[in-house]
């Protein structure tokens, strides 16, 4: 049985959890995650480089993905440094004859945070809720195991 099977019986068996929530959280027919290379074609190198991908889609990590959003996305948004999209960015954004316009690249940004840090401050907004339905320990115990990969 996977860990993720595991944590979630445990939850229902501990009433935090129904089983409707279990039933969406345990993916019964998962796919295998595909990787892939989006390649850099800006760049002006001789052998292009890629950003590697890891598709989630349809694997067994897909729901949890989903529903620890559902619980993060409120405190997310509200982030100084949270962007939307690109668009959201730009609008509103007056350019003047003579601007300069400037792009840049960002490198390995979800690689460096430190996965202690991002688990202190993920538990620290989701203790903040209001009316915390699950508890916090639970939420952050589903989420340890991407960064242990034991699935």
């Amino acid at each position: 049985m996977n860990m993720i099977k595991v944590v979630v019986n445990e939850a229902l068996s501990s009433n935090i959890i129904d089983v409707n929530i279990r039933d969406f959280l345990i993916n019964k027919f998962p796919w295998v995650p595909v990787f892939y290379l989006l390649p850099k074609i800006h760049k002006q190198t001789m052998a292009v480089p890629g950003s590697p991908i890891v598709s989630l889609s349809g694997s067994l990590l897909k729901p949890v993905a989903q529903y620890l959003d559902f619980f993060l996305k409120p405190f997310v948004q509200k982030i100084r440094s949270y962007l939307k999209d690109k668009i959201n960015k730009i609008e509103g954004i007056q350019v003047n004859d003579g601007d300069p316009l400037l792009t840049m690249d960002v490198s390995a940004l979800y690689t460096n945070i430190p996965h202690g840090e991002g688990r202190q401050a993920i538990q620290k907004y989701l203790d903040l809720r209001l009316d915390p339905d699950l508890p916090t320990q639970f939420l952050i115990s589903v989420g340890y195991h991407f960064r242990t990969k034991l699935f």
